[in-house]
């Protein structure tokens, strides 16, 4: 398998793993039905947005430069002719 793959596998895992532990504690800690949500002062909108987006960023910057790299090394490696 490349890299691109191994790491996608891994990313992979890794939102399985932390969507799973989100369900498992929206549905431990919810509240009853006729309790109201709160308002909390504090970021929202653009900022919200912005810390929400940044680790798909990070992650995808990661992953292409992984597959940069990989492709680069495969096509600049000196190809070495055995001689009889």
């Amino acid at each position: 398998m490349s890299m691109h793959q191994n790491y996608m596998i891994v990313i992979s895992i890794l939102f399985a793993l932390v969507f799973a532990v989100m369900i498992y504690s929206t549905i431990k800690h919810r509240r009853a039905c006729a309790a109201s949500a709160s308002r909390f002062p504090g970021t929202s909108g653009r900022r919200q947005w912005f810390w929400t987006l940044m680790p798909l960023a990070i992650l995808a910057f990661i992953d292409f430069s992984l597959i940069s790299a990989s492709t680069e090394s495969h096509t600049s490696a000196p190809q070495q002719h055995a001689r009889r």
